[in-house]
C-alpha cells in the first residue's frame, strides 16, 4: 500500500501580517517537514491554498518549497498531486 503525505493550506506569502512562517525560508520549511518522517512517502498531495492571495511572488515562495520538498523526498514530479484553492486565484483584480 503506498504511503501518501498530504499537506494543505500552506498560504505562502511575504506578508508578515498573515503568514506564520514568514521568517522561515521556504526551502527550510520543506526540510522541517521531511526531517521527522520515519518513512518517506511514495506520493505527496498538496491541496488548497498554496498562496495567500495568488500573487506571483507568493507562487515563487511556493515553488521554492515544492522543489526542495521533492528533492528532499527523492520523488519525481509525477508523484506529486496539486489542487489549487480559492486563495490561489486573484479574484476580482483582473489579473
Amino acid at each position: 500500500m503506498p504511503l501518501i503525505l498530504h499537506l494543505s493550506d500552506l498560504h505562502f506569502t511575504d506578508n508578515k501580517d498573515v503568514f506564520r512562517f514568514v521568517d522561515l525560508d521556504p526551502r527550510e520549511f520543506a526540510s522541517r517537514i521531511v526531517e521527522p518522517l520515519s518513512t518517506r512517502p511514495d506520493y505527496v498531495v498538496i491541496s488548497g491554498d498554496f498562496t495567500w492571495d495568488g500573487d506571483i511572488s507568493d507562487f515563487e515562495l511556493a515553488r521554492q518549497f515544492l522543489e526542495n520538498l521533492i528533492a528532499r523526498l527523492g520523488l519525481t514530479p509525477d508523484r506529486i498531486a496539486i489542487s489549487p484553492g480559492n486563495h490561489d486565484i486573484r479574484w476580482g483584480r483582473g489579473d
